[in-house]
């Protein structure tokens, strides 16, 4: 397939258009002769502008031709493969989506059992003081209504068998907690698998549920039905919020 191309040089068709663009930005209207002048150069700008415009599609019409036929013969294999590049790529990324959620979930699960873990041998390690401490003050009532018996020597072994039983209590909990400490708080599993050639990224996307509760800031003025309003009813639009006004336009005859 050939298309043989005949331009003109730029330099032909830039010229003229500068000269005009800069005869338009110098020119002030201050009498009606400059006026006609400068509308008849405004609709010489416009024939200028059509010429070169068919010029353009003569050249460019047998590019988009040739260009159209090429894209009608590959895209039908093109869309075939790209659906099933994507529809292949969608399967592989919901299967790691749901390697994924089971991993998260997994990990919960062994992180709510260590800290039940931690948290039932810190309760343990409670009852552990809170048992020697309430034996030791058994003890030392105790040795204390002996020396008040006169039986100082009894009296001394209860409370000797109170610090031991406070110690005791004491080095049981201090275990338990080391125990506990030693429970990770946080338990990450391996990581999923990756796939060659397939790679995934987090896409969050919403939908509106309760548009009467979306805050101002997030909502949008309908534009397209102001303008309809505005189109129909022009200068007696009253929209609250709205400035309604006469823009204009330029229309060009050749």
């Amino acid at each position: 397939m050939q298309v043989i191309i005949t331009a003109p040089e730029s330099s032909t068709i830039i010229g003229p258009a500068q000269n005009h663009l800069e005869m338009m930005q110098t020119l002030t209207i201050d009498s009606v002769e400059v006026a006609d002048f400068v509308s008849e150069q405004v609709r010489e700008c416009a024939r200028m502008y059509a010429g070169l415009d068919a010029q353009r599609k003569a050249i460019t019409k047998p590019l988009d031709e040739a260009k159209q036929q090429v894209m009608d013969l590959f895209r039908p294999a093109l869309d075939l493969l790209d659906q099933a590049k994507r529809t292949g790529g969608n399967k592989v990324a919901e299967y790691q989506r749901k390697l994924e959620d089971e991993r998260r979930r997994k990990q919960a699960e062994v992180e709510a059992a260590a800290r039940k873990e931690r948290e039932r041998l810190a309760r343990e390690a409670a009852d552990a003081q809170a048992k020697a401490d309430f034996e030791a003050n058994e003890l030392r009532l105790k040795a204390a209504d002996a020396e008040l018996a006169g039986r100082t020597a009894e009296a001394a072994k209860m409370l000797a068998r109170a610090e031991t039983k406070e110690e005791a209590g004491a080095a049981k909990a201090m275990d338990l907690t080391a125990e506990a400490a030693a429970i990770p708080s946080t338990v990450v599993l391996p990581t999923v698998p990756t796939f060659a050639g397939i790679s995934t990224r987090e896409l969050w996307d919403f939908e509106i549920v309760d548009p009467a509760q979306l805050p101002r800031e997030y909502l949008m003025p309908d534009e397209k039905a102001i303008r309809g309003v505005v189109k129909a009813m022009k200068g007696k639009t009253a929209i609250p919020g709205v400035r309604v006004f006469n823009r204009g336009s330029v229309a060009v005859s050749k």
